[in-house]
């Protein structure tokens, strides 16, 4: 049992004569295949066209210079990993129609870099210099991790194609990139990476993505990200003295978690799917500016510990489907809407600070308790019945005013011995009803011409309660008509 876990190491030189020209070889053992220190001036170094049969496979190639193009062509080995190290390929290192496990290219120098037509379980791209990378796939070619670790690419960065598993860009530099429509289907990680110059799909379709993290470490990477469809976006780390953009793009579930913006930060035309959820949590948003952001189909927004203080919003609303850590933290909630109402001031966006007022005040109504809050129960309650808090002057005249102050009107006149009747009112009624509704302060003798009978008592109680209505609810109907003008 032990002889078969034991390792064949063959040079690299030996291997290809072994395997040259299709033959095939079957150890079965594990085999360490090394080529190290080799300089190709004027060879091509091929891989191409065997099937070599073994438990493990690993080729390693370290420190070596190929001048002419490296080929990785037609191989169906599922259990290869294949590595290059401190490698200078001053040409092209080409994966053609190929099945292996491992692709692995570490602290090497490469012009340019292709995988086309390959299932392939893990790329790792890590410590390098690579002039161009090209990298597709289709229907039936799956690449199931990708992994940028510490990578300069010069030239550009071309993804193509439908089927990608995980990709992780982490430290990443690169001048162009061109990214397709394409699907990830599992995760896309960015860390630390700087794509600039993009090459954008002028169509419609969307890169989709399953899920996507973004993290920042304190760096000036700076991201640029267009026309993108992602079920799960999470977006975290400190963003110092960078930029990062988020343009044209569908989401699912938006998470910042732990996210403190000291750059720049804009999302624009950004639209968060039906039933969706979006959370801003133990996040420091500063200047970040939201642009056609929208939130109105969210099943809800998350929000507790952030601050939105100094946010910049321009076609965007938070609509009152705010909830904090726990659904019933009417505090957190309260402190939300207040945010966003100082938010919406410093723009001088009156129309929104009122609109998060009403929620402010809301949500405060719901925290308040019993007996001990009860003045402040009552003032609440009554301005949102009435005109919903400085927002509606409609309801403050024709469900309040109007009604009520008719009802004592006609109370008043018949407790001074008037007889109503159906049809016109004649001008004096009508003059009555005015000066004695519009103004708190008239005179109850002038106004009614009192007779001073036996029902002058009442009369002048209804009058009493009447001046009271009138003057709260005019004073009402004036805060909410000029609820644009502070």
């Amino acid at each position: 049992m032990e002889d078969h876990k034991e390792r064949i190491e063959i040079s690299g030189l030996k291997f290809q004569e072994m395997v040259g020209n299709g033959h095939y070889f079957h150890p079965y053992r594990p085999t360490y295949v090394i080529t190290t220190e080799v300089n190709f001036a004027d060879i091509e170094y091929k891989l191409e066209n065997f099937y070599y049969k073994s438990e493990i496979l690993d080729i390693d190639i370290a420190s070596c210079f190929f001048e002419k193009p490296v080929y990785i062509k037609n191989i169906k080995q599922r259990n290869l990993s294949l590595n290059f190290k401190n490698c200078n390929i001053n040409s092209d290192l080409l994966v053609i129609n190929s099945d292996i496990d491992n692709l692995k290219i570490e602290q090497s120098d490469i012009l340019d870099f292709r995988i086309l037509g390959s299932n392939i379980l893990t790329v790792l791209l890590t410590f390098s210099k690579i002039v161009s990378i090209h990298i597709k796939s289709d229907k039936d070619n799956y690449i199931e991790h990708i992994v940028f670790l510490s990578l300069v690419v010069r030239s550009g960065l071309s993804l193509r194609g439908d089927k990608y598993g995980k990709i992780k860009m982490d430290d990443l530099v690169c001048d162009k990139y061109d990214i397709r429509p394409i699907s990830f289907d599992k995760l896309l990680t960015l860390n630390e990476v700087i794509l600039s110059d993009g090459i954008h799909d002028k169509s419609d379709e969307k890169v989709s993505i399953g899920s996507l993290i973004i993290i920042f470490h304190k760096s000036s990477a700076s991201i640029e990200l267009l026309n993108i469809n992602v079920t799960d976006f999470v977006i975290t780390g400190l963003l110092k003295s960078a930029s990062f953009f988020l343009e044209n793009s569908i989401i699912k579930n938006l998470k910042f978690i732990n996210f403190v913006n000291d750059g720049r930060v804009r999302f624009h035309n950004i639209s968060i799917l039906e039933n969706g959820i979006c959370s801003f949590i133990d996040s420091h948003f500063g200047k970040t500016e939201f642009n056609g952001f929208e939130l109105g189909l969210v099943e809800k927004i998350v929000v507790y510990s952030s601050n939105l203080t100094e946010i910049i919003t321009t076609n965007t609303s938070f609509p009152q489907k705010v909830t904090g850590k726990n659904l019933d933290d009417e505090k957190e909630v309260r402190e939300v809407y207040r945010q966003l109402k100082y938010a919406a001031s410093k723009q001088g966006d009156r129309i929104r600070e009122l609109e998060y007022e009403k929620y402010e005040m809301n949500s405060y109504e719901k925290t308040l308790k019993g007996w001990i809050d009860l003045k402040d129960i009552i003032i609440l309650w009554s301005n949102r019945v009435t005109n919903n808090h400085g927002q509606n002057y409609a309801i403050t005249l024709f469900y309040w005013f109007i009604p009520l102050t008719t009802i004592f009107y006609m109370l008043i006149k018949v407790n001074l011995g008037y007889s109503f009747s159906f049809g016109i009112p004649n001008a004096n009624d009508i003059s009555q009803y005015i000066e004695s509704s519009l103004n708190p302060l008239h005179d109850f003798n002038k106004v009614f011409d009192n007779k001073l009978n036996e029902n002058t008592g009442k009369a002048r109680l209804y009058d009493s309660i009447l001046k009271i209505i009138s003057g709260y609810l005019i004073f009402q109907f004036l805060r909410a008509f000029r609820k644009y003008v502070k």
